[in-house]
């Protein structure tokens, strides 16, 4: 779990909140944010400049203790390492990374992070995008299945990036996939019924 949620989460009662109720969500790269978010534990080691080490983290809100309810997926990136290749100075995650650099991707990757006891997660993603691959989202559809995960794919038929794009979403579309999603949060105990 990153530092920054976790702070968050350990300031719930400041700020009036439930932390066994966060929802994190994100569109393409923020969708990747999200992903991160909730599928990381303190055991893959991306918190370690955390003032307390993960041991000590027991009451303090810390990583161990800290789980979203749910992750909401739009068109985020999920295997950062199948985009590498070939090195085309155009490619966004080879420009991101600095160069062809496999084993960041990796680290990087949501899939990577597949476990069976994963927060429920739903991905939205057009299968047109000309932006992240809609292989993405199928492949850790897929991940998550074998897992034994909770998860969802909603495929936006024809479309491409959200709105964003060629192929944008039509209204009707993007309507459904928030209609599937409510429901999903809400099947999944993150909405009330």
């Amino acid at each position: 779990m990153p530092l920054r949620f976790t702070l968050v989460v350990y300031h719930a009662k400041d700020y009036g909140f439930d932390p066994g109720k966060i929802v994190v969500t994100g569109e393409s790269a923020g969708g990747h944010l999200a992903l991160m978010t909730g599928m990381l534990t303190a055991a893959d080691g991306f918190d370690d400049s955390c003032e307390l080490p993960p041991d000590k983290w027991s009451g303090h809100g810390g990583a161990g203790e800290v789980k979203v309810a749910a992750v909401v997926n739009f068109f985020g990136l999920t295997d950062l390492a199948t985009s590498l290749p070939p090195s085309d100075p155009s490619n966004f995650v080879i420009r991101w990374l600095g160069g062809n650099r496999a084993d960041l991707a990796k680290r990087l990757s949501p899939i990577t992070y597949v476990r069976n006891n994963s927060p429920p997660i739903i991905s939205v993603h057009g299968d047109k995008d000309p932006v992240v691959p809609y292989d993405q989202a199928t492949r850790l559809h897929k991940a998550l299945d074998r897992a034994g995960a909770t998860n969802q794919l909603v495929t936006i038929k024809g479309g491409g990036h959200g709105g964003y794009s060629v192929f944008p979403w039509t209204n009707e579309q993007n309507w459904d996939a928030y209609k599937t999603v409510f429901e999903f949060l809400q099947n999944n105990g993150a909405l009330p019924q």
